[in-house]
């Protein structure tokens, strides 16, 4: 039943994110020294071990928030500048200022044509001027506390619906609960996942 009902909060708008934007990633999965000997991560690269629904690797998320705004969430299967850059192209207006981290592939940002300032978190460095990626952060840790504190364990088959939902709570954070429970209800509108659907082995 909560399946079904964070199914209703996939966010099917095509509306782009203006202004100030943050871009970052989180990577949600079991820590590598918690895990059998034989399913520890050989090798760490800087950003985390990244590949989605491997069993010895944290799946990666990409959050686009609009400061003010709204806020996106997708699980991907990688961090890497096609995926990247595709996400921003489909999801950030082209007269957007992109706020990152000093993650590689946002260098090719102003490539695109966005405007692009940056922080450096490997030397400790959290804001630099108006850049800074604390708000997409503070949405991190919200869904990070959702998930460790309540669900304990979410696969990454079903990732994305918990994406889903807690960008809900997010970009809905102003509303009350009577006023969530009618705007949730009113984005029903024939909407249904089956239960062979959401058991479906990809």
């Amino acid at each position: 039943m909560l399946q079904r009902i964070r199914y209703v909060f996939e966010n099917g708008t095509f509306e782009k994110l203006t202004g100030a934007v943050e871009m970052d990633e989180a990577y949600i999965g079991g820590k590598d020294g918690n895990k059998h000997a034989l399913k520890r991560t050989k090798y760490l690269t800087g950003k985390g071990s990244q590949g989605f629904g491997s069993k010895n690797s944290k799946t990666p998320i990409v959050g686009m928030v609009q400061r003010g705004g709204k806020l996106y969430a997708i699980v991907t299967g990688d961090t890497g500048s096609v995926t990247l850059m595709g996400l921003v192209r489909k999801h950030i207006d082209i007269d957007a200022t992109v706020y990152t981290d000093e993650h590689m592939p946002y260098r090719t940002l102003p490539k695109l044509g966005y405007r692009h300032e940056s922080v450096n978190h490997g030397a400790k460095e959290f804001i630099n001027g108006m850049a800074s990626t604390n708000t997409a952060e503070s949405f991190w840790s919200h869904l990070k506390r959702g998930i460790n504190g309540i669900y304990h364990h979410v696969s990454p088959k079903h990732l994305q619906f918990y994406c889903d939902e807690y960008s809900y709570r997010w970009n809905t954070r102003d509303m009350t609960d009577g006023e969530r429970f009618e705007d949730w209800f009113a984005r029903v509108n024939g909407k249904r996942l089956t239960y062979k659907t959401l058991i479906n082995k990809t």
